[in-house]
């Protein structure tokens, strides 16, 4: 099975979007983004700072990996990695019945709780990038095809978005 290369570069620049955003968000306030950290109580009480820091190297490494077709498998199983830790993490405070944790990726919009809807919504991103692990069709794109690119990120962004207002939502209706 081959995957074209309209989609391949679909999803590689949806996530280049998504990984480039949560750096770029979460570096703006390390230290609020170090206490969504600690708030999770996964890690040991090492140095929170440090472990934000590295999560948002990890998010700039991961997206330009996923610019360079050669490196994009690399790009694609760290994105798998770590949204598939991002579900854990979020999994494991949900079954301790921890909701009211701050998910950590609201991109300056209003905070969101974590719920079982984000871990359905990590799990099936990273499946998605794993689609990144096809090989490529060769062909030639055309300007018609660079525009359907274009399209299908456009619209990538738009149901991601509606995606986590819904899940938001669902939320804060749900706890009243």
């Amino acid at each position: 099975m081959m995957i074209d290369p309209v989609f391949n570069w679909i999803i590689a620049l949806a996530l280049i979007q998504l990984f480039a955003s949560a750096a770029w968000h979460k570096s703006r306030n390390i230290s609020d983004f170090s206490q969504i950290i600690a708030s999770y109580q996964v890690l040991p009480n090492t140095n929170k700072a440090s472990a934000a820091l590295s999560i948002i190297v990890t998010e700039v490494i991961t997206a330009a990996l996923l610019m360079i077709p050669s490196t994009r498998a690399t790009g694609a199983a760290l994105v798998a990695a770590l949204l598939l830790g991002y579900a854990l993490v979020m999994a494991i405070n949900l079954l301790r019945n921890r909701r009211l944790l701050d998910c950590g990726c609201h991109f300056g919009q209003k905070k969101q709780s974590i719920s079982w809807l984000l871990v359905v919504r990590n799990i099936a991103i990273a499946t998605m990038a794993l689609l990144l692990f096809l090989p490529m069709q060769t062909r030639t794109m055309n300007i018609f095809d660079m525009g359907i690119v274009l399209f299908g990120l456009s619209l990538s962004s738009m149901i991601y978005v509606i995606a986590n207002e819904l899940s938001r939502n669902h939320e804060l209706l749900k706890n009243g």
